[in-house]
């Protein structure tokens, strides 16, 4: 798999190129430190049972989940979550814009179980009503799968997801084993995040009287997540439905 630290480093990002964090740690760290540097985001303060949850597993092990909090307060707010233990692999990155932005949405996850690939799913969301925001998302989404024809979606989508999918998106069954079979849709995040912080960073003019409708778009995006989520029960399981329905309600999916 092609780390993001070397795709990073070959783009020529600034900062040292250390060896890539282990699974898809190298992920949340490209994530962060490109949003730190493109938007002068810097991490928000969470409640710690929010920052950090682990459960010893039966079989020895355990099973951690962390999260970040990272805003931009000119452009929007960034949210990372990584669940992993022995046997899972899973990270998702977001980007929420702020309503006074005529900006998309960005969700993305990876998930790994064992050596076993399940899913890569990638996507640029906007406001019906929101044209401009609309057509960066699909200009960026298309110019990915223009790079990319190789990279054809699975069609065992969940309704759910096909609920609130732009059309445009990524919705992948890596082929392989391990972090391996990620290495296209690796590579396709960071292209993908590379050109947002671009839109993002070269200042997307917003559309005069819609802030209402982007802020009532974002809420229900999260509410949807956070209803469908395929995440919990595993995460109902492992740490309970009460801090689950606090960490998805107040923290991920929060405000």
């Amino acid at each position: 798999m092609r780390s993001v630290a070397t795709l990073r480093a070959s783009q020529g990002a600034p900062g040292p190129v250390a060896a890539a964090p282990a699974g898809f740690g190298a992920i949340v760290e490209h994530a962060e430190q490109t949003f730190a540097a493109r938007l002068d985001g810097h991490p928000v303060a969470i409640p710690a049972a929010h920052a950090r949850a682990t459960r010893t597993l039966p079989g020895g092990g355990e099973l951690a989940l962390r999260t970040a909090h990272w805003t931009a307060s000119a452009h929007g707010d960034m949210r990372w979550v990584r669940l992993r233990s022995p046997k899972i692999d899973i990270v998702s990155v977001f980007f929420y814009p702020h309503a006074h932005r005529s900006l998309p949405l960005y969700a993305m996850e990876f998930v790994l179980l064992g050596k076993r690939p399940i899913v890569a799913v990638m996507d640029l969301v906007a406001p019906r009503a929101d044209a401009d925001a609309r057509i960066t998302a699909a200009r960026i989404l298309q110019t990915a799968h223009s790079r990319h024809p190789e990279q054809l979606n699975h069609p065992d989508a969940p309704s759910w997801f096909e609920d609130c999918r732009s059309g445009n998106d990524f919705f992948l069954r890596p082929a392989g084993e391990g972090l391996a079979a990620f290495a296209a849709a690796d590579g396709i995040h960071a292209a993908l995040w590379t050109d947002l912080l671009d839109a993002i960073a070269g200042g997307t003019p917003a559309a005069a009287g819609l802030a209402a409708e982007r802020a009532a778009f974002v809420a229900d995006y999260k509410a949807h997540h956070r209803a469908n989520s395929p995440g919990l029960p595993l995460l109902h399981k492992s740490f309970g439905q009460d801090w689950t329905d606090d960490f998805l309600a107040n923290g991920f999916f929060g405000p």
